[in-house]
């Protein structure tokens, strides 16, 4: 579903490092308050960037749970790219936008969010989109609130450090730093020498089978040879004639 036309978020990871973006919205239907937020995470956990979005004033009117959303993961793909960060996994917990994304929805999207969906289509491989709980979305979550209903309207944050974020999300980020998996780059020095190390090593090995093999087929034919010079010998021998 990759788009040549449009730039990719998605791909090898920009200097080998890999990145994680996780999005969420808020939205409060009888204050009619509306948020956004997003986040993104190097293998370790730890805070690249995030940030925080008022969405009140931008939609004011027929505003909703999807729209806030697809809001969110659109603009944290922007945040990407403004940092010139390749995402390598984005996670949400709203199917409805991620299925719409993946385009394997039944239900035809509306104005703005078929507006917003498509400007998603552009940006990234819906293959690397995961749908995970709630729960596992807390630190998106907590920002997406943060904005709907702290910030004033149509004000935006950015939060380059843990000291930037409001506490409860830097609290969030250092507790869920132990179930980031430490992801090994695609390639490095080190990793380069030590495949090119086995690949000779099995190199070898292969080539000691095959001198074996050959040895022993020469060994084979050495023998065979000799039996049939021995035959061909016995058959050129004067025979003893008989007397009668």
């Amino acid at each position: 579903m990759s788009n040549n036309n449009q730039w990719s978020i998605l791909g090898r990871s920009t200097y080998g490092k890999m990145y994680t973006l996780n999005f969420d919205g808020s939205y409060n239907n009888q204050a009619n308050k509306s948020g956004a937020g997003c986040v993104i995470r190097d293998s370790q956990g730890e805070l690249v960037v995030a940030a925080a979005y008022n969405l009140t004033e931008t939609y004011p009117d027929n505003c909703n749970v999807a729209i806030v959303e697809a809001v969110a993961l659109r603009n944290g793909l922007k945040l990407a790219k403004d940092h010139n960060l390749n995402i390598n996994i984005i996670k949400g917990d709203n199917t409805e936008v991620i299925d719409h994304v993946l385009e394997r929805s039944r239900r035809t999207s509306k104005p703005p969010l078929s507006r917003i969906i498509q400007q998603i289509i552009g940006m990234i491989d819906g293959q690397n989109i995961l749908i995970i709980d709630r729960e596992a979305n807390r630190v998106a979550d907590k920002l997406a609130s943060w904005g709907c209903n702290r910030l004033q309207e149509g004000v935006r944050m950015f939060y380059a450090t843990d000291a930037d974020l409001p506490p409860q999300v830097s609290e969030l980020i250092s507790q869920e730093k132990s179930s980031f998996s430490s992801i090994r780059e695609e390639y490095d020095g080190e990793g380069g020498s030590s495949l090119a190390e086995n690949i000779g090593m099995a190199g070898a090995a292969v080539a000691g089978v095959a001198m074996l093999a050959w040895g022993m087929y020469k060994l084979m034919s050495g023998e065979s040879s000799a039996d049939k010079d021995e035959d061909k010998d016995k058959a050129k021998a004067p025979q003893p004639r008989e007397f009668d």
